[in-house]
């Protein structure tokens, strides 16, 4: 016998796959149709329609819910589905309800598909017009098919509006071939599990990377530099070269004059001013140093202080004296040979 479960909503017992426990959907949705602009549209934030899914909204354009398929831009919560309802810790023993929030599932499990030559391309034509289909795999022989979205908001669109649906009219023979969808059971493939694992961390890490400032992801083209880079092609050098950047550690050139002496025959070494073009050549690259101009400009003058206020001296005196008492010092010596002839 069977008997109804109100927690779950569904009948239980009896025979799991008979033709009486289902009824064929007497309406469907056709999205170039009956998609379209609602209340919600204007609403901060809400759900999709049950019944635009199902193809039976009464509402229409006065419909409180989005009236149209999910799309990348649309969040994703893993306590609720896309249409409101809360879902459970654990699936239902029939896979099907709402699904738990345990597991992203992206895949739904079609079963009693009429066997022919192109089950895969019937299930892609139909299946398709719900969301980006990831990948599709057939078993012919079962005349079961194992659909994968790109999104689970549109694998969660796909099993409401698919449910109790035929494929084509013409290729149903029988209300007995109306096929069920429901949530697929995990791959037991250890290289499907590895590829689930690997996707889960990219989607975690693309996440963690959107909650990001600017400043922290390297990616992100719309962030820009506090310090922008300078065309330095476009400043001409100290010399006059262009296209060629001096160092910003070169200091500026200090030019003397060789023509003045000294009193006692010395040449001493004058600073010359530099010329108007290296003046403003010095300026332009003023402004590229980290040091300010004014301290420069104060360095500077502090040189050119002490140039010419301090003359090289000259240590002549010390240095005869120190000939002079090497040559006393060489005169004093006797050889031995002088001193037996003394003797």
């Amino acid at each position: 016998g069977t008997f109804y479960n109100i927690w779950y909503n569904k009948w239980s017992g009896g025979e799991r796959t008979s033709r009486f426990s289902r009824e064929k959907a007497k309406t469907r949705c056709n999205v170039a149709l009956d998609a379209g602009e609602t209340k919600a549209d204007k609403m901060p934030s809400t759900y999709f329609c049950l019944y635009f899914a199902r193809g039976c909204c009464p509402f229409g354009h006065e419909c409180g819910f989005w009236h149209r398929i999910p799309t990348e831009s649309d969040p994703v919560d893993a306590t609720i589905d896309v249409f409101g309802r809360d879902k459970f810790n654990e699936y239902r023993d029939d896979m099907g309800g709402v699904g738990s929030f345990n597991r992203e599932n992206r895949t739904l499990y079609v079963g009693y598909i009429h066997i022919n030559p192109d089950m895969e391309e019937i299930v892609k034509k139909h299946f398709g017009e719900w969301g980006e289909i990831e990948k599709i795999k057939i078993l012919k022989d079962k005349g079961v098919a194992f659909v994968t979205y790109m999104s689970s908001l549109n694998a969660e669109f796909a099993k409401e509006a698919m449910s109790n649906q035929s494929l084509n009219h013409n290729e149903v023979l029988s209300d007995s071939l109306i096929y069920i969808v429901r949530w697929a059971t995990d791959d037991p493939n250890p290289r499907a599990k590895a590829e689930y694992k690997r996707k889960a961390e990219a989607l975690a890490a693309q996440a963690i990377q959107k909650s990001l400032p600017a400043e922290f992801t390297l990616g992100n083209t719309d962030y820009t530099n506090k310090r922008p880079r300078m065309n330095y092609n476009s400043i001409p050098d100290q010399y006059g070269l262009e296209g060629y950047q001096t160092p910003l550690g070169l200091e500026q050139p200090i030019y003397y004059d060789q023509s003045v002496g000294s009193g006692d025959g010395q040449n001493v070494e004058t600073i010359v001013a530099p010329t108007e073009s290296v003046k403003n050549s010095s300026s332009i690259q003023y402004k590229t140093s980290i040091v300010s101009p004014e301290t420069l400009e104060t360095l500077k003058h502090i040189s050119q202080n002490l140039h010419s206020t301090n003359i090289i001296p000259t240590n002549t005196t010390s240095e005869q004296k120190l000939n002079n008492s090497a040559l006393i010092g060489l005169a004093d010596y006797d050889s031995e040979d002088q001193e037996s002839d003394d003797e």
